[in-house]
C-alpha cells in the first residue's frame, strides 16, 4: 500500500529453496523442479492476486478477502501441488520412480490410467491438504464429485489447542 492507504497492485514474495537438502542424482534434480515449480506457482499467485487489489483501499481489500474475492491459502496450495504433480509426472516418465507422495498421498503415480489421472492426482493434493501429519490441515467439505478448486468448500481443520 502506499501512504494514502491504496493498494499498488504489487507483491513481494521471498522464496528460499535449500538447494543442500535435495541429492545431487537425477531424481534429487526432478525434487528440486518440483519445489522450484510448486513455490513458483505461489508467487504468480500472489502476483495475480495484488493486480486484482490495484487501486483498492484497505477497507476494500478487507471486503474482498472477506467476500472471497481473493484467492485463499488452500486454493493456492491446489495449484502448488497440481504443478508438482505435473513436473513430477514429466521427470520420471522414463525412469525407476513410480509415484510421489507428500504427507503419504499420492500426487503422481506412473500405473494411474489417463482417464482416472486427474480425479486421483486431485484426490491425493486433497489429502495432503487435510493429512493430520502434514502442516496444513484444512478440511474440504464437499463431496467426491466436487472440485477442489472451489474455495468455499475448503474450511481451517479444527484449532489444536497444547
Amino acid at each position: 500500500m502506499n501512504e494514502d492507504g491504496v493498494t499498488n497492485g504489487t507483491a513481494t514474495k521471498y522464496v528460499n529453496i535449500n538447494i543442500s537438502r535435495f541429492k545431487k542424482d537425477d531424481n534429487g534434480k526432478a525434487d528440486l523442479a518440483g519445489a522450484s515449480g510448486h513455490e513458483g506457482t505461489h508467487v504468480k499467485d500472489d502476483n495475480s492476486e495484488a493486480l486484482k487489489l490495484k487501486g483498492l483501499t484497505s477497507f476494500q481489500v478487507d471486503a474482498a478477502v472477506a467476500s472471497g474475492k481473493v484467492m485463499i491459502k488452500p486454493i493456492t496450495e491446489v495449484n502448488a501441488y497440481r504443478v508438482s504433480s505435473y513436473i513430477a509426472e514429466a521427470m520420471h516418465r522414463n525412469d525407476n520412480v513410480e509415484n510421489v507422495s507428500v504427507n503419504g498421498s499420492k500426487i503422481w503415480d506412473k500405473g494411474w490410467k489417463a482417464a482416472d489421472e486427474e480425479t486421483k492426482r486431485n484426490s491425493g493434493i486433497r489429502g495432503v491438504l487435510e493429512s493430520p501429519r502434514g502442516t496444513y490441515k484444512y478440511k474440504f467439505t464437499g463431496g467426491k464429485n466436487d472440485s477442489i478448486d472451489d474455495p468455499k468448500l475448503w474450511q481451517p481443520a479444527k484449532a489444536i489447542f497444547w
